[in-house]
């Protein structure tokens, strides 16, 4: 190809890309042209409707502003038919009141008239008053220095100088005389609820005494046996239930003479003796149980000298051991006695197995009877003999001792079993032995 033709398709690719470009400008230019009229025939098209939705909007409201007037206007016809009502009420009320009134200032002037013997009667009414709240009410054990108050008022109502107001005085005395029964009440609902209470707990407490008084437990085999609780504390525990009844009495036969310092004492001591009861039951099974230990201690000490050839003796035919006299003959809380004799070589002992002072334990004593000559080594030996024999049937005994004085001083009431038996008879050997 020559550069002839080459020059010449250059030119012609350059004056195409020219038209072409030219082109593409008068395009853009044209599609400028149709966007700005088509947003301006938009906008045009937008605000009419724009328009019209006003104008439909402003209708639409337009009607319900109407039906807002109407509804508004019958509301206000309602209201003001219901104010209209009411005044008419009212109207009527005030013109009741009005005939009221003036019928009570009639009656004002009718009283009026009678003024000093009115006064006369509001202050014997205020009297009157004042002398049945007394004979009802303790007034000075239950409000006293608001009727001290009361009573200066009542007798100064004759002092006032006008009959209007020894009026008004008599009626501030009558209520003063209400607000004084009103104080006076509460006070004696306290006290009698404190009354109450303590009765209520001395009853209980009285009960429990009566379901205490015997006590049931098992004998050394297991076989129940019931205690008397009074029996077994000497009578301690019926001393207490008739302190219980006393204050019971006291408590039913004049409940008003018993200030709050009686009562908080009688409460202290219903329950002090409620402790002392329940301390009682269970030391009377203690009591109980040492009381036949003393009898298995003293069958163990018969067994044994029975076995080196000593007998029980005998006292106007009957075998001298049982119990020692208390508070009554053979008394069970007192100690257990039982003499012994070897008659082959004239020897005699009483055997004492008493209460102890300390708990749970009962103290032996052994007694020579006799003036056989016996040194006290050889009794000794005896003695130790017994022990061991008490020790095998599980009781623990202590180290023997001789009595300060030598222990040789014959004592002719523990010779005798009659003397033994009889009542007191354990009281008396305790301060000499």
């Amino acid at each position: 190809m020559s550069r002839t033709i080459k020059r010449i398709d250059l030119e012609t690719i350059n004056d195409f890309y020219d038209q072409t470009q030219e082109q593409i400008r008068e395009m853009r230019n044209r599609i400028k042209k149709a966007k700005e009229e088509a947003v301006k025939e938009a906008q045009i098209e937008s605000e009419k409707r724009i328009k019209e939705a006003q104008k439909e909007l402003e209708r639409k409201m337009a009607q319900k502003s109407d039906a807002i007037r109407a509804d508004v206007r019958k509301q206000l016809d309602q209201m003001e038919a219901n104010h209209q009502k009411q005044m008419n009420e009212i109207i009527k009320r005030v013109d009741t009141r009005i005939g009221s009134v003036e019928k009570d200032v009639k009656s004002i002037f009718d009283v009026m008239e009678k003024t000093k013997e009115a006064a006369g009667s509001a202050i014997e009414m205020a009297r009157a008053r004042l002398a049945d709240l007394e004979l009802r009410i303790d007034l000075n054990r239950f409000a006293s220095e608001k009727a001290e108050e009361v009573r200066r008022h009542v007798e100064a109502l004759t002092a006032f100088p006008t009959a209007e107001s020894k009026i008004t005085a008599a009626y501030h005395a009558i209520q003063e005389t209400f607000d004084l029964e009103t104080a006076a009440l509460k006070e004696k609902l306290k006290h009698d609820s404190m009354v109450e209470f303590s009765r209520q707990q001395l009853d209980a407490v009285l009960k429990l005494t009566n379901q205490n008084r015997e006590v049931e437990t098992n004998d050394a085999e297991g076989n129940p046996v019931r205690l008397d609780s009074d029996y077994w504390s000497q009578g301690h525990y019926g001393e207490l239930k008739e302190e219980l009844i006393t204050l019971q009495n006291e408590l039913q036969a004049d409940e008003l003479s018993l200030d709050k310092q009686r009562i908080d004492q009688i409460n202290e001591r219903i329950a002090e003796i409620e402790k002392e009861i329940s301390k009682l039951s269970s030391e009377c099974i203690r009591l109980a149980v040492l009381s036949e230990h003393r009898v298995d201690v003293a069958k163990d000490i018969v067994k044994c000298l029975v076995s080196q050839g000593w007998t029980i003796k005998k006292d106007n035919g009957l075998a001298s051991v049982g119990y020692m006299g208390g508070e009554e003959a053979e008394d069970m809380r007192q100690g257990f006695y039982a003499i012994m004799e070897d008659k082959s070589l004239g020897q005699e002992i009483t055997i004492l197995v008493n209460p102890s002072d300390q708990t749970n334990t009962n103290q032996l004593i052994i007694q020579r009877n006799d003036l056989s000559p016996r040194s006290s080594a050889e009794y000794m030996r005896q003695l130790n003999s017994i022990l061991r024999q008490i020790e095998k049937s599980g009781y623990k005994a202590g180290c023997p001792q001789e009595p300060s004085n030598g222990g040789d001083e014959r004592i002719p009431e523990i010779m005798s079993a009659e003397q033994l038996r009889k009542k007191g008879a354990a009281e008396t050997l305790r301060k000499r032995l």
